[in-house]
């Protein structure tokens, strides 16, 4: 009998040392995490670092549930595909918070990825040559970075606001796989760019330049805007 008391005993000191946090729900901590710790709107390599310094104290000292993997990840992806990073912090630093626009224009790292290869005046690309671990590499991005599918940041000869849609349409070394992809999350195929400082529809630009895949874009476009 006594063995017993001294059993309940036990357990239950051991229950009342239990931290209270860990009878919170995780998808509770993860709420309470991004509020101590707000995610970063503006994602350069140095907001990452930061980002994870935050959160791994917060991790260490309160064991709270973090995104931690995710922002490595960001900081991984951003440290590989960088082409466009200082423009863009530039960008952010100086132009976008002067006029409260920081929030709409996403990160152009698409951009990086979907200008390899492509021979064409200011298609600015990390590498040379596109491979199928770019593909794998886009994909992780489109669900990091946030509406980096829809970034108006690029460049193209005497074309500005230029999108990823435009570039993986343009550059003849991307898949058309690729292009279903990125409307399939929400490309904007109705997004016009700036061609000397007039809008035109990118299927306009890619007949006035002949691109050969025009007929198979067109048919990629037509098919998406039925579904809608």
């Amino acid at each position: 009998m006594g063995n017993k008391t001294s059993s309940s005993n036990l357990n239950y000191q051991e229950s009342q040392q239990k931290p209270l946090i860990n009878n919170i729900p995780e998808s509770l901590l993860l709420e309470i995490s991004h509020y101590l710790v707000p995610p970063t709107i503006f994602l350069s390599e140095k907001n990452l670092l930061q980002l994870g310094s935050q959160l791994l104290k917060l991790h260490l000292s309160l064991k709270i549930t973090t995104n931690l993997s995710q922002t490595k990840q960001q900081f991984i992806l951003l440290s590989k595909y960088s082409k466009y990073n200082t423009d863009y912090e530039w960008y952010y630093t100086y132009q976008a918070k002067r006029t409260n626009r920081g929030e709409q224009e996403s990160h152009p790292i698409l951009l990086d990825i979907l200008f390899t290869g492509c021979n064409l005046p200011c298609a600015f690309s990390t590498y040379d040559y596109f491979c199928p671990q770019m593909e794998e590499d886009l994909k992780t991005c489109v669900h990091l970075f946030p509406n980096c599918v829809n970034s108006k940041f690029g460049t193209l000869r005497c074309r500005h606001n230029v999108t990823p849609l435009h570039a993986a349409c343009t550059n003849t070394n991307i898949p058309l796989s690729i292009i279903k992809y990125l409307i399939k999350h929400g490309a904007n195929m109705d997004q016009p760019i700036c061609v000397n400082g007039q809008p035109i529809h990118i299927l306009e630009d890619l007949d006035d330049n002949h691109n050969y895949r025009l007929e198979s874009i067109k048919e990629i476009f037509d098919t998406y805007k039925q579904k809608k």
